[in-house]
């Protein structure tokens, strides 16, 4: 169900005099149709080729790109490419034990820490 199907089964099922009010159920229903944000699987991230990914290193934080190459010497393993105190890099994110995200966790800055 799409987020307007259901804003409008949500207005059409509520009592109209009752204590909820439109906004009070749309932050509901994107609350219950947001994915999780907990750190992604190296299964998850291995779907991921080309996707946008949040990587939280405890020091800072930045977006980057999941790269999976598809054959070779590294087939199958998820890369995250970006830039991050001014630097470019492509991190192999098993190796490095990294925790990649699908956005960044809720309060905390969108971009660059």
């Amino acid at each position: 169900m799409d987020i307007e199907k259901l804003r409008k089964s949500l207005l059409e099922n509520s009592d109209p005099d009752g204590p909820c009010i439109e906004d009070d159920l749309m932050q509901a229903a994107a609350t219950a149709l947001s994915p999780p944000n907990d750190p992604l699987t190296l299964e998850e991230l291995r779907k991921m080729d080309g996707e946008p990914a949040w990587w939280d290193d405890g020091e800072g934080s930045c977006w980057g790109i999941i790269s999976v190459d598809s054959a070779g010497m590294w087939g199958g393993i998820p890369f995250l490419r970006g830039r991050w105190r001014q630097v470019n890099f492509e991190y192999n994110i098993e190796e490095r034990k990294m925790r990649i995200y699908r956005r960044p966790p809720e309060g905390e800055k969108d971009g660059n820490v």
